[in-house]
């Protein structure tokens, strides 16, 4: 930590916001959570916006500060204003909750739009929710159906189960068995509780062909593709052009399908 204090000394921001992250969770130095929000502020107060968003999240939880929501959407504004994906996203949910400021429907859709525009997989499912509802924009199904999908690709287990409600469901898509069983189990085992019923409910109107097709695509360990360097490789690049293939799962795994079928969407290509 000696070399973060001398940066500090410097007036380093991002020195600041390091002391202060490690403050809060105890990794280099005893936690201390004044001490955290005493760091945060100061970053902060030099116009880092991941300090603001720090003291966003110190006001909103009581760490180091009385909790207050409304100074904790105050910090959250300024972090926002400037960029930062994680604040323009609670600040999203402070609009949608009314926690700490009025609620306001189109500003929790602008926020999160912002924010799921930087990748924020949160947000991302947020602007499905939003053009699910008709919350802050115009309803529109299919719209709702491509922020949950990019949710879902990045891993987010709740834009996994929505898109699979909506795969079961034929909202905003065409209703797809095989893709809803298979994104409602990859949502299981991200700890989605809704989605084991919704894999259940799926099975239940599937064929005994559909069934073992999808199975078969969700069925190989990810140990499998220890001896298989050239799917490992495929998942890498995918990942390396922004087509998130998750961790590699076998010639035939789902997180390498859907990588493709998202690289394949992406460049408009036909789906194989």
């Amino acid at each position: 930590m000696a070399v973060d204090r001398e940066a500090i000394e410097q007036g380093y921001t991002r020195a600041m916001v390091r002391l202060a992250v490690a403050y809060n969770t105890g990794k280099g130095v005893t936690k201390n959570v004044s001490q955290f929000a005493a760091w945060a502020r100061r970053a902060a107060d030099f116009g880092n916006p991941k300090g603001a968003y720090l003291m966003g999240y110190a006001h909103a939880m009581g760490r180091g500060v009385p909790q207050d929501r409304s100074e904790a959407v105050k910090w959250y504004r300024h972090s926002a204003e400037n960029g930062y994906h994680k604040a323009q996203y609670h600040l999203a949910v402070a609009y949608n909750t009314g926690r700490g400021v009025q609620k306001n429907a189109a500003q929790f859709a602008e926020w999160a739009h912002k924010a799921a525009l930087q990748g924020n997989v949160k947000a991302q499912y947020l602007m499905g929710f939003a053009y699910l509802r008709g919350h802050g924009v115009a309803q529109n199904a299919p719209e709702s159906v491509k922020w949950y999908r990019r949710s879902a690709e990045n891993g987010y287990h709740k834009g996994q189960y929505f898109l699979a409600l909506a795969l079961e469901q034929g909202r905003g898509v065409k209703a797809d068995r095989d893709e809803a069983y298979i994104w409602a189990y990859l949502a299981d085992k991200g700890g989605n509780k809704l989605a084991g019923t919704l894999m259940s409910r799926v099975a239940k109107i599937m064929s005994s062909d559909e069934i073992a097709r999808a199975k078969q695509i969700q069925g190989v360990p990810h140990s499998a593709l220890e001896a298989q360097p050239p799917t490992r490789s495929i998942q890498r690049d995918l990942r390396r052009l922004g087509f998130n293939a998750r961790r590699a799962d076998g010639l035939i795994g789902p997180a390498r399908g859907l990588g493709i079928k998202a690289y394949q969407r992406g460049w408009r290509l036909a789906e194989n």
